[in-house]
């Protein structure tokens, strides 16, 4: 899919080949996460450092403050029941890919000046944000 979105990315951006270009990729992650071959947690879980710290750690306190017996059970449970699969991209190559190559999605930073974007994204942003904001059957504008 990469290699797609690389051979269509427009060299000069204008709003026309830049909106082309957005509507194209726009297709190319519909026709991936739609993919009935995939389960979407399977292969998508995009990791917000933060919100993922809290998280943890509210979780390690709720389970410290229990006694051992108790912990350890919901510990067990947990990962006998859990139906998914964590996933960490460590080296954030996702980042790097077309990095520089899509529009903002506020509407005061989609502008385009010497055939170059003002405020740009990179292709994960407009990923996740398809996803994300429009679900797995996404719609409207991103």
């Amino acid at each position: 899919m990469i290699n797609l979105l690389e051979g269509r990315n427009p060299r000069a951006k204008t709003e026309e080949s830049q909106h082309e270009f957005e509507e194209y990729s726009k297709a190319c992650i519909r026709s991936f996460v739609q993919n009935p071959n995939f389960k979407p947690f399977e292969w998508f879980c995009m990791q917000r450092s933060r919100r993922s710290r809290i998280l943890f750690n509210t979780l390690f306190l709720q389970l410290v403050s229990l006694p051992p017996a108790v912990s350890g059970k919901i510990f067990i449970d947990s990962k006998e029941n859990f139906d998914g699969r964590v996933m960490f991209d460590e080296s954030q190559r996702l980042l790097t890919v077309l990095e520089l190559d899509y529009r903002s999605s506020k509407p005061e930073q989609r502008g385009i000046r010497c055939n170059k974007l003002k405020d740009p994204r990179s292709f994960f942003s407009f990923m996740a944000a398809c996803i994300v904001y429009f679900g797995f059957g996404f719609r409207g504008r991103v």
